[in-house]
């Protein structure tokens, strides 16, 4: 988690380098995105410049497409790459649940299904890859200056949101919790309100994994509704589902920054500090961190991983 919460833009090293193996290998980044779902340099999947619009290619495939055969599932072999998690998630949930460390394969202590990690992990090599492409697109420019439009912007393949579109559907596969919830009756015993507090903590780590796709690998502007409505999402399980200040909100401070950072409406930006703010008191470093980057992004109009990288912010805020 603490990758997921830094800036993720390469270093000039990492770029020369990157500009050399493409020399060597032309294909690469084209290869890397047809050969789906193994992901093989840097572990990632790479974008081109062919598509107009993001938003709309996003949208059209976002209506038209379904689930994949396998379902979605993000344990299924057809979803694993060698950028996986390298221990064996089963095992790991089995373990957790004889130490009574889980319910639902959803560890206590990280707020999460297990079964997320790799899927983090992609998301992660999606964006690092994402910001090498960008950065070779100004690089391009600077060293072709008459052969480009000075206004000419960064372009997304379709095939890169039909990716993204897949990861956003394996990860709602999972989400429990809504049937769970339905299941509930007047007068329900603490074990079944914490069971469901457990799939509501699940759920902000989803919305988050969502929101880091939407913005750092779509590159979908903060202001876009599709962008609040996932932020209106993640404040409306915790206001029904997580108590403030408990274990389930300590958890999910990482979640709470991301939506934070990026929310419009001002009874959402409120409700976000006001939580945080409880966690802060209970002397959390990441809530503190979290409400002084917010509050600078809310002033500057600035996305938070731009200024935790203009800041030099080396801090994660889980």
């Amino acid at each position: 988690m603490a990758n997921l919460s830094s800036p993720l833009v390469p270093t000039d090293e990492e770029f020369n380098q990157f500009l050399l193996d493409l020399n060597e290998n032309p294909d690469l980044v084209e290869n890397t995105i047809a050969d789906s779902p193994s992901i093989n340099y840097m572990n990632s999947i790479g974008v081109d410049n062919e598509s107009d619009s993001i938003l709309d290619s996003f949208t059209e495939v976002h209506n038209n497409t379904t689930p994949s055969s396998n379902g979605g599932n993000i344990n299924s072999e057809d979803n694993k790459s060698k950028g996986d998690i390298d221990y064996d998630i089963e095992e790991f949930q089995e373990r957790n649940k004889l130490l009574g460390e889980s319910h639902n394969n959803v560890d206590f202590f990280l707020g999460f299904n297990i079964s997320y990690l790799p899927v983090f992990k992609k998301i992660i090599n999606l964006i690092k890859m994402q910001n090498m492409l960008i950065k070779k697109h100004e690089y391009n420019k600077l060293i072709n200056v008459n052969a480009f439009n000075e206004n000419e912007k960064f372009k997304i393949d379709p095939r890169i949101v039909s990716k993204c579109l897949d990861i956003e559907l394996s990860l709602r596969e999972e989400d429990k919790l809504s049937e769970e919830v339905a299941k509930l009756k007047p007068g329900s015993n603490p074990l079944d309100i914490h069971h469901i507090t457990v799939l509501a903590s699940n759920r902000g780590f989803l919305l988050m994994a969502i929101l880091n796709l939407y913005r750092r690998v779509l590159l979908i502007p903060k202001t876009d509704k599709i962008i609040q409505r996932v932020i209106k999402e993640m404040i409306s399980t915790f206001t029904n589902y997580i108590p403030s200040g408990s274990g389930a909100d300590l958890c999910n401070i990482f979640p709470l920054f991301c939506a934070g950072s990026d929310a419009t409406d001002l009874n959402d930006r409120e409700f976000i500090i006001q939580r945080l703010e409880v966690l802060s008191a209970k002397a959390s470093p990441g809530a503190r961190m979290a409400i002084k980057v917010i509050k600078k992004c809310w002033a500057t109009k600035s996305n938070w991983f731009d200024l935790m990288l203009e800041d030099k912010i080396d801090a994660a805020i889980v």
